[in-house]
C-alpha cells in the first residue's frame, strides 16, 4: 500500500501546483487510494497546456510498478487545445482503457495524433471526443478507429 502512495507522488504533487479544485480533489482521491489501477478525471478544470505539460511529465515518470493509469479524462477544458492535448497523449499508457477530450477545443492536427494513439492503444475501449474543431473526414476517420472489430467504441 505504501509503495502505491509513493508512486503517485509525482502525479499528486502536480496535480496540487495546478491548484483548480478539480485537481485537488483528484489528488485527495489518488492519496486515498491503495488499488491496483486508478482513473484520473479532470473535467472542467480550467487546465492549460502548461498544466499539460506537469501532468504529462508526472505520467510519464509514473514507474511500471505504480498503480496502472485506466481511465483519463481532460474533457471541458477549452483552453488545452492541440498544444496541451498532444503533450498528454504522448504521455498516455497504450494500455489506457478509456480516454476522454470533449470539448477540449482540439482540431485536425491533434485529431491526427488520436488516431495514431488509438491505432496503438492495446487496452483502449471508448474514446470520447466529440465536441471539438474536427473536420468532417476527421471525425469519420476517429469513428471508424471504433468499426475495426475489437477496437474502441469511439464518439467523435
Amino acid at each position: 500500500m505504501g509503495q502505491s502512495k509513493l508512486s503517485l507522488a509525482g502525479l499528486t504533487e502536480a496535480l496540487r501546483k495546478i491548484g483548480h479544485p478539480n485537481c485537488q480533489d483528484a489528488a485527495l482521491r489518488l492519496d486515498a487510494s491503495s488499488k491496483e489501477s486508478f482513473d484520473l478525471h479532470l473535467r472542467h478544470a480550467g487546465l492549460t497546456p502548461q498544466d499539460a505539460v506537469a501532468i504529462a511529465k508526472a505520467l510519464s515518470n509514473h514507474g511500471s510498478s505504480a498503480p496502472r493509469l485506466r481511465s483519463f479524462s481532460i474533457s471541458y477544458n477549452r483552453a488545452l487545445s492541440d498544444e496541451g492535448a498532444t503533450i498528454l497523449l504522448a504521455a498516455l499508457p497504450l494500455t489506457l482503457n478509456a480516454l476522454g477530450m470533449v470539448e477540449c477545443d482540439l482540431s485536425d492536427e491533434s485529431g491526427r495524433m488520436l488516431l495514431d494513439w488509438g491505432q496503438h492503444a492495446t487496452g483502449l475501449q471508448m474514446m470520447c471526443v466529440e465536441g471539438n474543431r474536427f473536420s468532417p473526414a476527421m471525425r469519420q476517420r476517429l469513428a471508424g478507429l471504433g468499426q475495426a472489430g475489437s477496437m474502441p467504441t469511439v464518439f467523435a
